[in-house]
């Protein structure tokens, strides 16, 4: 073995010394990052919830991208779009059928665990699942009613579909709650597993079967069949993570309930909640009912890919919202300003990459669905950029809600829906679909843009990442 020393070990030492120095230069703030990481502060529970959130939000969407991709080339637009057209229907009567509980649930149940209330705790769970179950079978008794007038109006098959998929309306609603309540407990993983994870799974294993049993096309019954099938499956698996995920003193507590103030808070959150889903889904209904389902199905598809821009705001906003709650039911507004900071900030990681990727990609990505669904291509890039403002204008309707603000967002969302209409009643007749998706991005930045101004000036609170400066005095 030759020992080195002299010139040959000089050399040595000029070669890896620095290197050294550098590496320990480069792996002690790494170090230090990681360990705040494991700590308690907001920046780790932001950064532990959001990621966790975010990868489930991720492979979910992975996996609910595969499930679409088979559905769109196993049934074709003749037969997707009609199926996608009435579940955007059963998705805004879910949100009426829930009224507001599931914003209402994430607020209370985190306030009164740190108050340790568990009475008004037990009292919300119970009474919000019996008042939204009875609703939502309310709800389809009366759209049912309203079919048997009007259902011949509607194009042929539609109303069976519809008979078919209500079916699955409290299921839907009583399992946002169930993830509502979760989240309240910051256990974001948990409460987006059954949606984001198991559903697309249980939908695929359906589907599976369906194809196996009778070769393509898979019909649209069959599709709304599976749908209610896999909602009842997955609403039974989220009560199973509620249970076993709930305090132990909630058991022992007596329920006290507080309906009056619940009602009060709820709704004015449903309508808002409403008008939120609406804006969501009301360009895919009047693209449906102005130029029919099978140009719905293709505009909804644009929609659902320009949605994954959005992901950073959900996956923030499930973890962020209970600590909003929690600084703001204590005063501490620096601590708020810090959870807002830190959640622009996660937020904008995602977004700025996903719009430069989905606008660049989008044409590669709507083929996957069919060549027919190339031409929508117009229609993704007007809606990113909706999607875009929206998630960089921070997480201000859920401050809104959270603080106690939420009749202030709701007429801000209300001048906005009738903004949207009339932009897609003007724009539609001239540019057809891709005149819903301009109303809707013109309206998702003047909502966004109104709603973080008011923050700045109500609360004094900044939910971007805009420098922004109170006035002398303000």
């Amino acid at each position: 073995m030759t020992r080195l020393g002299g010139t040959s070990g000089a050399v040595v030492f000029l070669i890896t010394g620095p290197t050294m120095h550098f590496s320990r230069e480069v792996a002690e703030p790494i170090r230090r990052m990681l360990a705040k990481l494991k700590g308690q502060g907001p920046a780790a529970l932001l950064a532990r919830g959001a990621g966790s959130s975010l990868s489930l939000i991720v492979t979910g969407t992975g996996l609910a991208f595969l499930i679409q991709v088979l559905l769109t080339r196993t049934m074709g637009p003749a037969e997707y779009g009609p199926y996608i057209y009435v579940l955007s229907w059963i998705n805004v009567l879910a949100v009426i059928g829930r009224f507001g509980f599931d914003v209402a649930l994430t607020r209370f149940v985190a306030s009164y665990r740190a108050h340790e209330e568990w009475g008004k705790l037990k009292g919300i769970v119970v009474f919000s699942a019996r008042f939204v179950f009875t609703l939502s079978i309310g709800i389809g008794l009366a759209t049912l009613g309203v079919l048997s007038m009007f259902g011949d109006k509607l194009e042929p098959g539609l109303e069976p579909l519809f008979h078919l998929g209500l079916l699955s309306l409290p299921c839907i609603t009583l399992l946002m709650l169930a993830q509502a309540r979760l989240r309240a407990l910051k256990r974001v993983a948990l409460s987006q597993l059954p949606m984001q994870i198991i559903r697309p799974l249980i939908v695929a294993i359906g589907v599976g079967i369906t194809l196996a049993w009778k070769h393509p096309p898979l019909t649209r019954g069959q599709a709304m069949l599976i749908h209610v099938g896999t909602s009842v499956l997955v609403l039974f698996i989220a009560e199973a993570f509620w249970r076993s995920s709930r305090p132990s003193a909630l058991s022992r507590a007596d329920a006290v309930f507080e309906r009056r103030e619940w009602l009060e808070v709820t709704a004015p959150m449903v309508l808002m909640a409403g008008t939120w889903l609406l804006m969501n889904q009301v360009d895919t209904l009047m693209v449906g009912a102005l130029l029919g389902s099978v140009e719905a199905g293709l505009y909804s598809v644009a929609s659902r890919i320009a949605t994954l821009i959005s992901f950073g705001l959900f996956a923030v906003n499930s973890i962020a919202a209970p600590m909003v709650s929690e600084r703001y039911a204590t005063n501490d507004r620096k601590g708020l300003q810090r959870v807002l900071t830190l959640a622009a900030t996660g937020i904008a990681l995602w977004t700025l990459p996903a719009t430069a990727g989905i606008i660049t990609l989008g044409s590669r990505l709507l083929l996957v669905f069919g060549r027919e669904f190339q031409s929508a291509y117009p229609i993704l890039v007007a809606l990113s950029f909706g999607q875009l403002v929206n998630a960089l204008a921070g997480s201000v309707g859920l401050v809104m809600n959270m603080t106690g603000h939420q009749k202030i967002a709701l007429k801000v969302a209300l001048v906005n829906m009738v903004l949207n209409i009339t932009l897609n009643l003007l724009l539609i007749p001239r540019l057809g679909a891709l005149g819903a998706a301009i109303a809707t991005a013109i309206t998702f930045s003047v909502w966004n843009a109104m709603l973080a101004i008011i923050v700045w000036r109500l609360l004094g609170v900044n939910t971007t990442l805009l420098p922004l400066r109170k006035k002398d005095g303000g």
